[in-house]
């Protein structure tokens, strides 16, 4: 509940009318050390308290200080105190000024204006952030009957700073922050909001047990997989809770809060470090045009709509197969933003497509590329910026392994991999999203596009991770076999064929392949139209045959069809 403590803005103005005359006085007294010549000054302070009552609340109510709740005061209200404070005390100046210059006040003392401005500043502004304490003091008194966690935070910064002050205005949260952790040592020993930095993240053994901690916040949203696998193994270890804020990419558009914490998930152990991020691009590419996002009922279409609806289009329109997806997509965007090509003269367009599209050794693969050359093709003969963005896995889509290891996990096991050095790459949905949005903006036409993923990761070590999280330990409650590579499969990706050439583009996190072209116009559209022939006569080892004729390192006739459960 929030705090009850408010003082109404009449008995606020009340307030200040005391306080006005009394710093109007008390200024005299000061200037005089209440001697005769307090006395012989009294009419100009007489004189000086009746001004200050007529300038000084009016001021006050044209800056808006009776509207404001200082029970939330912060610095952004101690900015509006010193204004206000300020330009009331120049008005009540130059009256006074002007009235001795005319003779009315001609023993006015000059020196008095400004202590009149100290000291209605300090009482004032004391009064308001009084408010401000008591209510503090409400809240750290009022916790309820239930012994609140005792929380540690990872991490020093604006998150941080942000999560411990909704914990301590928010009694129903259980939560009462103890002490910061933070690698910063410029940090070291100082206290945000009351809550002491006590160490570097190597401390947090030490600290869970020292200071009794229940549960640990990484309040790091920029924080890259290997901090967040450290806190995890450490809390862990030692059978404390550990929770953490969603990852930059998550909190595009939202708001850093308690609220949004959530468990530790398999996609936060392989944070890398955030992409540049160059809003004003993409911002220019999408504000105030219309959006059409085909497959929009899937994990990338949703998150695809998720972040474009931030930046203002005047109509999104969402395409896509399955009915209840995209109902689901819709309502997510209600909640969250009250707020084919050729035919229609569409401006700009992006294909996402995928690694598997590098000498294919599937139908889906080999499908994709040509979808790629169609766009590349439609992009020459349009002079439009029709582009294609080519990445790896990405963590938390339907399609993803993770879902199925998880199914074992509940199945009590065993979890099964093909190969122990199996690699692939991986990357989260909103980074993914993020960087074909950024590549989309900066296409001109006809680029093929690829992401930087990183480094590629052992499905073993996925796999472990994942049964750690689970709060199991793998070979012990979970067993893991391994099955055997399977014909055509390789240990790892590739994003593009070894003999291509690519040049940096001005985001460091894509790239451009050169030459990808590889049918165009009559070529193209020939191979298209036996395709098609071939797919209505049902003539499925003539498709595959034609698909390994046209596509530079083509596999797909050695590759038997694989197994509807495989998925590494």
């Amino acid at each position: 509940m929030k705090p009850r403590l408010f003082l109404r803005n009449r008995f606020l103005l009340l307030a200040d009318l005391f306080l006005i005359v009394v710093a109007a006085f008390g200024s005299f007294a000061l200037r005089t050390d209440l001697g005769p010549l307090f006395n012989f000054y009294l009419p100009q302070a007489v004189w000086l308290a009746g001004i200050a009552l007529l300038v000084k609340p009016l001021v006050f109510y044209s800056f808006g200080m009776y509207r404001r709740m200082w029970i939330y005061a912060s610095t952004q209200e101690l900015r509006l105190i010193v204004v206000s404070v300020t330009t009331a005390s120049v008005l009540v100046s130059v009256v006074a000024v002007l009235l001795r210059a005319l003779d009315i006040l001609p023993y006015f003392p000059r020196s008095t204006l400004p202590i009149d401005w100290l000291l209605t500043m300090l009482l004032i502004g004391g009064l308001r952030f009084s408010l401000r304490v008591l209510a503090d003091t409400q809240v750290t008194n009022g916790g309820g009957a239930d012994r609140p966690r005792r929380a540690l935070i990872v991490g020093a910064g604006d998150a941080g700073a942000l999560v411990v002050r909704e914990m301590q205005k928010n009694p129903n949260l259980h939560l009462t922050p103890v002490c910061f952790l933070d690698d910063n040592a410029d940090k070291q020993k100082h206290m945000i909001h009351g809550v002491p930095v006590v160490g570097r993240l190597s401390d947090l053994p030490r600290a869970l047990t020292i200071r009794h901690i229940d549960e640990v916040v990484i309040a790091i949203p920029s924080a890259p997989g290997e901090v967040i696998r450290r806190v995890a193994d450490m809390c862990q270890r030692k059978g404390v809770i550990f929770r953490t804020m969603p990852g930059l990419y998550e909190l595009l558009g939202g708001k850093v809060s308690v609220s949004r914490l959530r468990e530790v998930e398999i996609t936060d152990l392989l944070r890398r470090e955030p992409a540049q991020i160059t809003e004003t691009v993409i911002g220019a590419s999408l504000s105030g045009r219309r959006v059409l996002v085909t497959g929009a009922g899937g994990s990338i279409g949703q998150e695809l709509c998720r972040q474009i609806a931030r930046w203002g289009p005047s109509e999104m329109i969402l395409l896509g197969h399955g009915e209840n997806s995209i109902f689901e997509a819709i309502i997510d965007l209600e909640q969250n933003f009250p707020s084919v090509a050729q035919n229609f003269d569409i401006e700009r367009l992006v294909m996402i497509s995928t690694d598997k599209a590098i000498r294919p050794s599937s139908v889906m693969g080999a499908t994709k590329r040509i979808a790629e050359l169609l766009v590349l093709d439609a992009a020459g003969r349009s002079g439009k910026p029709y582009s294609v963005v080519r990445f790896g896995n990405v963590l938390g889509s339907r399609g993803s392994v993770i879902p199925l290891f998880k199914r074992q996990i509940a199945a009590g096991g065993p979890m099964t991999i093909t190969h122990p050095d199996m690699r692939r790459y991986f990357m989260t949905i909103p980074e993914a999203v993020h960087l074909v949005l950024q590549a989309s903006a900066i296409g001109k036409g006809g680029e093929v596009f690829v992401l930087r993923m990183g480094e590629q990761v052992r499905i073993l070590d996925l796999a472990e991770d994942l049964i750690r999280l689970s709060g199991l330990e793998p070979y012990k409650d979970i067993d893991i076999v391994f099955t055997g590579i399977r014909p055509g499969e390789k240990l790892s990706e590739d994003l593009w064929d070894q003999s291509a050439t690519y040049e940096p583009t001005r985001h460091p996190d894509i790239v451009q392949l050169v030459d990808e072209n590889l049918l165009s116009g009559e070529s193209l559209t020939c191979m298209v139209d036996d395709l098609l022939l071939l797919a209505q006569e049902s003539d499925s080892a003539a498709i595959i045959r034609l698909l390994d004729e046209c596509i530079p390192g083509a596999a797909v006739r050695s590759t038997p069809p694989p197994e509807i459960t495989s998925v590494i």
